[in-house]
């Protein structure tokens, strides 16, 4: 068998094989690029050996017939999981494409996610501009929240709400660790200083 011969398609791995280092490693430098995709019309099995064969994790392994159809073996599997993404990323994009997402919620309002309302909203809590208002008089700030009903304009200030809580709560603990931290610190620094040898004169 030529280097450059076209292998047969992979047959049921070898369980050993399917777990061993050299299939992993080989994984990998398809990746990287360290192996081209397309190394049997370009560089040939014998140039990829050449280029890996000094890695620890290749000792032991010969250039060979068992090689050469692994290694062609992986690259069908490969190549094989790269066009099946690249279909299921055409799929989706003709289903989007044939299924646009609606641009209303099943209440008739508009998509609240990615909306200027959500992003007005989130600036506005975050400049204090709902403190004092009741969720109608801040709903009447702006247009964008007056297509969206009452209830939902309440139902986003206090989940906005509850994250800026959430959020200060994480950052008072992480402020509360960090100063417990430094107080053990500085504790057991002390009480080595204490506990440490006067040299004799």
């Amino acid at each position: 068998m030529s280097d450059n011969e076209e292998a047969k398609p992979p047959a049921k791995e070898d369980p050993l094989w399917a777990h061993s280092p050299v299939r992993e490693f080989l994984c990998e430098c398809f990746d990287d690029g360290r192996i081209p995709m397309e190394y049997s019309v370009t560089i040939g099995p014998r140039a990829v050996y050449d280029r890996i064969c000094d890695e620890p994790v290749m000792k032991g392994t010969e250039y060979g017939e068992e090689f050469r159809r692994r290694l062609k073996d992986l690259q069908v599997i490969i190549l094989g999981t790269v066009d099946r993404a690249v279909n299921d990323k055409v799929a989706f994009d003709n289903f989007m494409a044939n299924h646009p997402r609606p641009t209303h919620n099943h209440k008739g309002e508009p998509r609240w996610e990615g909306s200027k309302a959500e992003e007005y909203l989130k600036e506005d809590m975050a400049n204090g501009r709902h403190e004092g208002l009741l969720p109608a008089e801040f709903r009447a700030l702006r247009p964008e929240y007056q297509e969206h009903l009452l209830a939902t304009i309440r139902g986003h200030i206090d989940q906005e709400k509850r994250l800026h809580n959430y959020r200060n709560y994480l950052e008072q603990k992480e402020e509360k660790d960090k100063k417990k931290k430094e107080k053990a610190i500085a504790k057991a620094t002390k009480a080595t200083t204490k506990t440490k040898p006067k040299k004799k004169d």
